[in-house]
């Protein structure tokens, strides 16, 4: 949850059964955070390796907060805090090029595979000044998955519709189909998942709510090394931003008519050419 300057923005951890924990400073949020104001803010798997990340939209809500609060600034640029595991982030706002450090009255926050290319991109609006979308450049060439759900017997976007997926390693990733993300905003409703350095999908176990669903499936797999530590995120100006396809074009897909029957295993490695 964002705040304003001063007041942090805040972690909630999901102990289940309704239980949350706040692990604001535990995660290094609260340091990260705490002299900045922000927005709308998304958690997406922004280099694909397993492990969920925070965007958040930067800007104070008076836009002359400067005349009488010290320290505090109306436009400030937006923020990224890479998840390094065990329940910590690092921030790399100032250390992913330039265009993220750019000030603005950030607002909203989306996120899809705008290009199908298994890397999540990220839209935020901006009052009195243009749209930004910022594409991730270099980096780890990690594994993916993107799923597309259908309802058959309720909605017909599979909305609420509950995704666990089971790694190799016997990790268990969760995620649900929502379109939802946060103020003046609305996300791809595709089902992305960051699978890291596995080298085989996944064994994939939908949990249905309500519904069965079909689902179809995009992916790949690249045995391609870290081509360097410093992955760039550059923004490109946007007019207006339209539904997210599937691509008319996919190497590999498979449907499972059944959403409690899954049928996908996978046998050959997703190569992108």
């Amino acid at each position: 949850m964002t705040d304003l300057v001063r007041d942090y923005f805040t972690l909630f951890a999901n102990q289940g059964k309704g239980f949350f924990l706040d692990r604001t400073f535990p995660s290094a949020v609260g340091s990260a955070s705490a002299a900045h104001s922000g927005w709308s803010t998304r958690f997406l798997d922004i280099d694909n390796d397993g492990w969920k990340d925070i965007f958040v939209a930067g800007s104070h809500v008076v836009d002359n907060v400067e005349l009488y609060s010290p320290g505090a600034k109306y436009e400030e640029a937006c923020f990224l805090y890479r998840n390094v595991g065990e329940g910590r982030i690092e921030d790399l706002s100032g250390r992913v090029g330039p265009d993220l450090t750019v000030a603005g009255a950030w607002r909203g926050v989306a996120a899809a595979d705008f290009d199908n290319d298994g890397t999540l991109e990220v839209a935020v609006s901006r009052l009195n000044g243009p749209a930004a979308l910022f594409v991730k450049k270099g980096g780890a060439a990690h594994n993916w998955i993107l799923l597309d759900l259908q309802g058959n017997r309720s909605n017909r976007d599979g909305i609420g519709a509950r995704v666990r997926l089971v790694l190799p390693s016997g990790r268990t990733l969760h995620e649900y189909v929502t379109t939802a993300n946060g103020i003046y905003s609305a996300s791809d409703k595709r089902v992305h998942f960051g699978l890291g350095g596995n080298e085989h999908r996944p064994r994939r176990d939908p949990v249905a709510q309500r519904d069965r669903a079909a689902c179809r499936e995009t992916g790949r797999q690249s045995g391609a090394a870290r081509r360097g530590d410093g992955a760039l995120m550059t923004a490109a100006r946007v007019v207006l931003l339209l539904a997210v396809c599937l691509p008319s074009r996919v190497r590999k897909t498979r449907r499972c008519d059944s959403f409690d029957r899954p049928t996908v295993t996978a046998s050959r490695p997703w190569i992108r050419h």
